[in-house]
């Protein structure tokens, strides 16, 4: 399974399924400041949280997910985030202490989404699947309108602005 992710500079690229987690775990290999892993940190809650939310995301792997956060994310245990302190992460101090926490959130969660992906093999284990399948029916949806309006009125796109 294909799917885009931002490479560093932002732009996107296609990969395998498990690339997702192969540029997070390489992204905090390289960070060497504190701002820079709690941004891999906030990304990770905000991304991985947006797919267990998604409708077909077990219930069973969503609770797994929070409670890896729970234990495992120093914004979570910082105070950063409203949670109650838990796990190793809440006596974080320094950046490689960070590091080493952050390493292993992302280790559990991506045994976390290997375990999704065996559930249900067109997700794969990138968090993203979903977004990106959303994006292709948008993409889709707006390609059938233009065909439609093209055959109402051969003229439309002269007449769209430039």
């Amino acid at each position: 399974m294909l799917s885009t992710i931002q490479a560093e500079n932002g732009a996107p690229r296609t990969e395998s399924m498990t690339a997702y987690f192969d540029t997070i775990s390489s992204q905090i290999r390289q960070a060497s400041t504190w701002e820079e892993l709690e941004a891999i940190d906030r990304r990770l809650m905000a991304e991985i949280g947006l797919a267990t939310m998604q409708p077909d995301f077990p219930t069973d792997l969503a609770v797994a997910v929070d409670t890896m956060f729970l234990q495992w994310s120093v914004s979570v245990n910082c105070g950063l985030i409203s949670a109650p302190a838990t796990g190793p992460a809440s006596e974080v101090e320094d950046v490689e202490g960070y590091r080493f926490c952050l390493g292993r959130l992302e280790s559990e969660l991506h045994s976390i989404f290997h375990e999704r992906a065996h559930r249900d093999r067109h997700m794969g284990d990138n968090p993203l699947t979903w977004y990106h399948s959303l994006l292709a029916d948008v993409e889709e949806r707006r390609e059938n309108l233009a065909v439609q309006k093209r055959g109402e009125n051969p003229a439309w796109r002269a007449e769209q602005p430039k």
